[in-house]
C-alpha cells in the first residue's frame, strides 16, 4: 500500500513537471513560432537545469507534439462558446465563427508553421501528429454538428454535412487570410463572408440579398 502511494506521488510530481515544460515550450511557440523552440531555453524558462527536459520527454519533437496536443484539446472549448440569446440564425453563426477566427488569429505563428510543413522531424512524431490531427478533426466536426443541429431549420443539410461545409469554409478563408500576412483585416468581415457562403450551401440562400435570419422555433 505504501509503495503504491509513493508511486502515485512520484507520477503526480512527474506530471506536474511535464506540464511546466509544456507551459514554457508553448509560451515560446506562441511568441516566436515552433522553429524558435530550443530545449535548453524551455528548461530555463520552466526553472530547471538544461537537459532536464529529456528526463520527461523522449525528444524535442515529443515535447512539441505534447504541447500542440494539449492546446488543440483546449481549443475545442471555442466551439462551445455561449452564443447570446435572441440573435437571429445568421447573427448567431457570425458570433460563433468570429470566435473561431479570433482564436486562430491569436495563433498566427503556429498556424503558419502548421500550414507550411510538419513541425517535427522524426517519423514517430509525424505519425503521432497525423493520428491526433485526424482524431481531433472528427471531434471538431462532432461538436460543430451538435451545435448546428440546434440552430438550423429542418430543411437544412444534415448536421454532420453542414458541419463539414462550415469547417471547410472556415479553414479555406483562414488559410488565405493568415497566409497573406495581412493583420489589418477585420475578423468580423471574414466571419460574415463565411456565414453568407455557408447559408447559401446549407439552406440555398442567395449569396446577396435579404435574409430573414430565422432558425428553429
Amino acid at each position: 500500500m505504501e509503495d503504491n502511494t509513493r508511486q502515485a506521488r512520484k507520477e503526480k510530481q512527474a506530471e506536474f513537471v511535464r506540464d511546466q515544460f509544456i507551459d514554457a515550450a508553448w509560451s515560446i511557440i506562441m511568441e516566436r513560432g515552433m522553429g524558435a523552440l530550443k530545449v535548453d531555453e524551455v528548461a530555463r524558462r520552466a526553472g530547471y537545469a538544461p537537459g532536464s527536459v529529456y528526463n520527461y520527454f523522449a525528444s524535442k519533437d515529443d515535447l512539441i507534439v505534447r504541447a500542440w496536443q494539449r492546446d488543440s484539446r483546449a481549443s475545442l472549448a471555442i466551439l462551445q462558446v455561449e452564443i447570446p440569446a435572441g440573435l437571429s440564425l445568421e447573427a448567431g453563426l457570425v458570433f460563433w465563427v468570429k470566435a473561431m477566427l479570433s482564436h486562430t488569429d491569436e495563433r498566427r505563428s503556429l498556424f503558419t508553421d502548421m500550414a507550411m510543413a510538419m513541425p517535427v522531424d522524426s517519423p514517430e512524431a509525424q505519425m503521432e501528429m497525423r493520428r491526433f490531427m485526424k482524431e481531433h478533426l472528427l471531434g471538431v466536426v462532432e461538436l460543430m454538428a451538435k451545435r448546428l443541429a440546434s440552430m438550423l431549420p429542418e430543411t437544412a443539410e444534415p448536421p454532420e454535412e453542414a458541419a463539414w461545409l462550415l469547417l471547410g469554409l472556415v479553414k479555406d478563408r483562414t488559410i488565405r487570410w493568415i497566409m497573406s500576412g495581412d493583420k489589418d483585416e477585420r475578423v468580423s468581415d471574414h466571419a460574415e463572408t463565411i456565414v453568407r457562403m455557408f447559408l447559401h450551401g446549407a439552406l440555398g440562400r442567395p449569396l446577396a440579398g435579404p435574409h430573414d435570419g430565422r432558425g428553429k422555433s
